[in-house]
């Protein structure tokens, strides 16, 4: 530092693996960091913890990704990770870390205490906790039960059902044929195939099932055609080019390839 001519006061945080000759009292590197700038904060198992974390969100943000994806199956997911953030918090109260495998790993690789990172963690994962019921507070889907189920006895109409679409969740809910159908189909494919006799109904279910998969298909197309078409080929047409990349059938590349006539150099 003092042969590139850096200041050692305008660094402000120093990372670490832990190991004691990083962390020791007297000798070790962040000490003798301290002895120079005492303002300087040290990080080390708080990073762990945070990889942890971020491995947990991607998680939670992937699972609730995909063209299937309803508003139903999000909520269910948003909400246990909500009460997920709440059990960490206790677990890791009273010293338990094992839902942190980075964490873990990286204490008892170091011999280090929970409580070097405890406080930390246990605030970050209460305003963790704080943020999402702020952020999600206007989600509830209980009176949507009637999709997720129309045959449990729970599942009673919403305020969002006309008196005829009522009548038409009576009797799909009084139908042994429909419901041994249910018991082999996810509710997604379940709804459509009553839209012929039950239009109405089907009509309120489908408003409520399609508008988080049609916006995934959206977004996953520009997401698409931001990587087909780059300043390299910015002249590119892409629809025929796009279409094959978003269709859900898989190419039967042996087939096309034996109409074709292979070039003899090749």
């Amino acid at each position: 530092m003092i042969e590139a001519g850096l200041n050692w006061e305008k660094c402000v945080a120093g990372c670490s693996d832990g190991a004691a000759a990083m962390t020791g009292r007297k000798s070790g590197v962040i000490a003798r960091i301290k002895a120079v700038n005492p303002t300087i904060m040290a990080t080390h198992s708080k990073l762990a913890y945070l990889a942890d974390i971020f491995n947990l969100l991607n998680s939670l943000n992937i699972s609730i990704q995909g063209g299937y994806a309803s508003i139903l199956e999000v909520s269910d997911k948003i909400n246990a990770f909500m009460k997920k953030t709440e059990l960490w918090g206790r677990r890791l109260k009273d010293g338990v870390t094992d839902m942190f495998a980075q964490l873990t790993e990286f204490i008892h690789t170091n011999n280090l205490s929970l409580d070097v990172v405890r406080e930390v963690a246990s605030t970050h994962l209460t305003a963790l906790s704080e943020h999402f019921s702020s952020y999600f507070s206007d989600v509830n889907t209980n009176d949507w039960d009637w999709v997720r189920d129309p045959f449990a006895p729970a599942a009673t109409p919403s305020s969002v059902l006309t008196g005829k679409a009522e009548e038409e969740l009576l009797e799909v809910s009084c139908d042994r044929t429909f419901k041994a159908r249910f018991q082999q189909m996810s509710h997604v494919d379940f709804w459509p195939s009553l839209s012929q006799e039950y239009p109405e109904l089907t009509a309120v279910a489908m408003k409520i099932l399609l508008p988080f998969p049609t916006t995934y298909l959206c977004e996953s197309s520009f997401s698409t055609l931001t990587a087909m078409k780059t300043k390299y080929r910015a002249r590119l047409h892409v629809e025929n080019d796009l279409r094959v990349c978003l269709s859900s059938i898989s190419p039967r590349i042996n087939r096309l390839c034996s109409e074709r006539q292979a070039h003899p150099s090749h």
